[in-house]
C-alpha cells in the first residue's frame, strides 16, 4: 500500500501510540509498584525500537518467529496488562496494601493462558430455517476469517476434519480466508481434497495482501469458486455474493440490480453492515468480519461500529446470521468469544 506523506505521519504516530500504551506504560506502571522509575529517555527509547519493529512486520514480509511472536502475544500482554496495572493503581489510592506487586502477573498470566487455549478450540453451531421455498433439506457449512498467516495450516486442517464429518452439500467461506502476503497459497492444496462445492467471497483482509488481485485469482486453482458480485443456483437455492472491495452504497446498488426471486436466497457478503436493510432482498445473509469482539471488552467496541455483531437475527421473515469467525487475527486469543463453525440447515415447511 502506497501512503502519502500524511497518511505515512499518521500511520507512524499511531505505531508509536500503540508502542508506548501497550508496550511500554504497563510496565512503568508495574516498576512503580517497587517505587522504582524509569528515565524518559529510557521510555522514548525503548517506544521507538518497539515502533520500528512493529512497522517492520506490518510493512514487509519478513516472518521472523520471534518477532511475530513479540507484535502479536506482546500486544494482548501489553493490553490486559495496562487494564490489571491501572485498575491497581486505582485501587491502591484508597487501598494502600492490595498485594498488586503478586496479583498483577498472577491475573495475567491466568488471562492469557485461559484466551490461548480458548483460541485453540473450534465451537460448531446449527441453525435450521424452514422455508416453502425448498422442497428437499438442504445443509451447508459457513466459516469465515480463518486468517491464514495468524492461523497455521493446521488450524484450517482441523475445521476442515470437522466439516467433513457433517454430511453438508456445500461449504461457504465468508471472507479473511487469508491475511498475511507472506502466506504460502500452495498450502491450500488440501481443499482440493475436499469432495463438495466451495463458495468464497472476499473480505478485507485479502485487499490488504501484495499482488491481491493474483492472489484472490489463484484460489480457483484449490476448488474455491469466488462469487464476488455474482449470483450462482446450487440445488434448489440462490447464492449470491458481495466482494468487500467496494463501498456500502455499492452493495446496495447491486442488490437492487438483481431480479427478484422466487428461490431461497443466501446472500453471503463479509461485513454485516447491510442488514437489516437487505432483509427484503433475501431470506438469509451470512457474514463474519466482528469476530464477535475476539477479546473481552473489544465487543462494546465491535458493537458501536456493528449494531448486529454477533448471532441469528432476523426480520420480515429474513434471518441473517453473523459469525464469530473460525479463527483469530493477530493475537491467538479469545475471551469472551469463541472460534466457530456454523452448520445451516435449510428445510421444507
Amino acid at each position: 500500500m502506497k501512503f502519502t506523506l500524511l497518511r505515512w505521519i499518521t500511520f507512524v504516530s499511531v505505531i508509536f501510540q500503540i508502542s508506548y500504551f501497550i508496550y511500554v506504560l504497563p510496565v512503568l506502571l508495574y516498576l512503580n509498584y517497587y517505587d522504582y522509575n524509569v528515565p524518559y529517555l529510557n521510555q522514548l527509547f525503548a517506544s521507538i525500537l518497539i515502533s520500528i519493529c512493529i512497522y517492520v512486520y506490518l510493512q514487509t514480509k519478513i516472518t521472523f518467529l520471534p518477532l511475530k511472536f513479540f507484535i502479536y502475544f506482546g500486544m494482548a500482554a501489553g493490553f490486559y496488562g495496562l487494564i490489571l496495572t491501572g485498575l491497581f493503581s486505582f485501587i491502591h489510592l484508597f487501598f494502600l496494601d492490595i498485594y498488586a506487586k503478586e496479583l498483577v502477573p498472577t491475573l495475567l498470566f491466568a488471562i492469557l493462558v485461559y484466551g490461548a487455549l480458548n483460541a485453540r478450540k473450534i465451537k460448531t453451531r446449527s441453525i435450521g430455517i424452514t422455508t416453502n421455498k425448498v422442497t428437499q433439506l438442504q445443509r451447508f457449512a459457513f466459516i469465515s476469517d480463518v486468517h491464514l498467516g495468524s492461523q497455521s495450516i493446521s488450524h484450517l486442517k482441523r475445521i476442515l476434519r470437522l466439516i467433513k464429518k457433517s454430511d453438508v452439500d456445500a461449504l461457504f467461506i465468508g471472507g479473511d480466508l487469508i491475511d498475511s502476503s507472506s502466506f504460502d497459497l500452495d498450502q491450500l492444496g488440501l481443499l482440493n481434497e475436499v469432495t463438495i462445492p466451495i463458495y468464497f467471497v472476499t473480505g478485507n483482509h485479502e485487499y490488504y495482501l501484495k499482488d491481491f488481485d493474483h492472489k484472490i485469482r489463484t484460489l480457483s486453482d484449490f476448488n474455491i469458486i469466488n462469487i464476488d458480485f455474482k449470483t450462482v443456483s446450487f440445488n434448489e437455492i440462490q447464492l449470491v455474493g458481495l466482494g468487500d472491495n467496494v463501498s456500502l452504497a455499492d452493495k446496495e446498488a447491486y442488490l437492487a440490480s438483481l431480479d427478484d426471486s422466487d428461490r431461497f436466497t443466501i446472500l453471503m457478503v463479509h461485513q454485516p453492515s447491510l442488514w437489516p436493510i437487505v432483509a427484503d432482498k433475501c431470506d438469509l445473509m451470512l457474514s463474519g468480519h466482528t469476530h464477535s469482539g475476539q477479546m473481552f471488552p473489544f465487543h462494546y467496541l465491535v458493537r458501536l461500529q456493528f449494531p448486529y455483531y454477533y448471532g441469528l437475527h432476523k426480520k420480515n421473515g429474513a434471518s441473517a446470521y453473523i459469525s464469530s469467525g473460525s479463527g483469530c487475527w493477530g493475537p491467538k486469543m479469545r475471551l469472551g468469544s469463541h472460534n466457530e463453525i456454523v452448520f445451516i440447515s435449510i428445510e421444507p415447511e
